[in-house]
């Protein structure tokens, strides 16, 4: 009888051995998965594009679009190209860089937004400064920027909608000639030029593919 006792304990205790170290190394593996947040379906870089509309508030009603194609690494960081249709107070094309990092790699996360390039012009007849003039002689493309903050809904691996607020500002020039006739000599020319700047709150929604 003591014989069979000593062997059991002796078994057991083998057992207990062999099955602490396992325990431990499921314990850290564990540890390990729960360190790790970056979904299974989210990809560390690849190409994408943005396709976003949008509305201003501010003193004028106005609607932007914007198109960006740009390119995602180290997960969280995404740069691009963009063009877009802004028409608020007067129409333009801004051409821009588009930067955007995300807080988090899972499948909901904030971002931030940013970029600059050049506002094109692209005016409609009723938005020239001297309609019975007739069209500017020369309309000048002027900085565009943005900035802002936004909460993405991921659902595939480089796919997601998003909602964003921020700010965007506009700037452009109108250019019209002036001529004035001397008695004793030739014409003098002169211009004059209708500066405009455009600062604005934005609420855009877009979908990443």
């Amino acid at each position: 009888m003591y014989r069979i006792f000593r062997s059991g304990s002796l078994l057991l205790l083998l057992y207990f051995c062999a099955w602490l170290p396992a325990m431990s190394q499921s314990h850290n593996n564990a540890d390990t998965a729960k360190s790790v947040i970056i979904p299974d379906t989210l990809s560390r870089h690849g190409f994408y594009n943005i396709n976003e509309v949008g509305v201003t508030i501010s003193d004028d009603a106005g609607v932007l679009a914007k198109f960006i194609l740009g390119y995602r690494f180290a997960y969280k960081w995404q740069v691009g190209l963009g063009i877009g249709l802004d028409a608020y107070r007067l129409r333009s094309a801004p051409l821009f860089t588009d930067l955007r990092y995300d807080f988090s790699t899972k499948k909901t996360t904030f971002f931030l937004y940013g970029g600059a390039g050049v506002a094109i012009p692209w005016l409609t007849e009723k938005q020239w400064s001297q309609p019975y003039r007739g069209k500017p002689d020369r309309t000048d493309a002027g900085l565009y920027s943005q900035a802002g903050v936004g909460y993405k809904f991921r659902w595939d691996n480089r796919n997601s909608i998003h909602v964003a607020v921020g700010f965007s500002h506009t700037a452009m020039k109108q250019q019209y000639s002036l001529s004035f006739y001397e008695p004793a000599g030739p014409p003098k020319l002169d211009y004059e030029v209708y500066d405009y700047k455009f600062t604005r709150l934005n609420i855009s929604f877009g979908l990443t593919l």
